[in-house]
Order: structure tokens, then sequence, then C-alpha cells
């Protein structure tokens, strides 16, 4: 993939190793990056997403991920204590 800076919602979803489908669900719940609508108002949306936006967003998700696993490795360890 070429390196820009803007990205459409299917290359935003391939950066991220995700679908499109699924980047689509994380947005409509506004769980997903932060996405910019650059259509003229009045017209259909065009969303974008910046690259700063899908590695913060990319590295925040790692984040919890790896917090909820330690919590989890949490419980096991008490339950065999």
């Amino acid at each position: 993939m070429a390196e820009h800076f803007y990205y459409s919602s299917s290359e935003a979803a391939h950066y991220l190793g995700l679908t499109s489908a699924t980047l689509a669900v994380y947005r409509c719940n506004g769980t997903g990056p932060n996405c910019h609508n650059i259509a003229p108002e009045g017209k259909r949306p065009a969303l974008v997403y910046r690259r700063p936006d899908l590695d913060a967003w990319a590295k925040g998700r790692d984040r919890r991920n790896k917090a909820k696993r330690a919590v989890f490795n949490l419980r096991d360890l008490k339950r065999e204590g």
C-alpha cells in the first residue's frame, strides 16, 4: 500500500488488519478510530481516516487488550491458589 496521509475506509481497514465491515461496526458504535467527512455539505458522506488517528487507535487498542489479558491471567492465578 502506498504511504499517504488519508485513507479510505477500505484502505484503513486493510492498514489495521480488519475487514471493512468490522471497521464500519466500530465506527457506528463510536469505538473505532477518528474519521473525517470531507464531502461538501449536503452531499453523500466521504469518510477518510488520517494515518496518525489509525496509529493512535491501534496503539490504544493493543494496550487495552494487554490489560484485559493481564486481568484474566490474574483471575486464573487466584483460582489456582
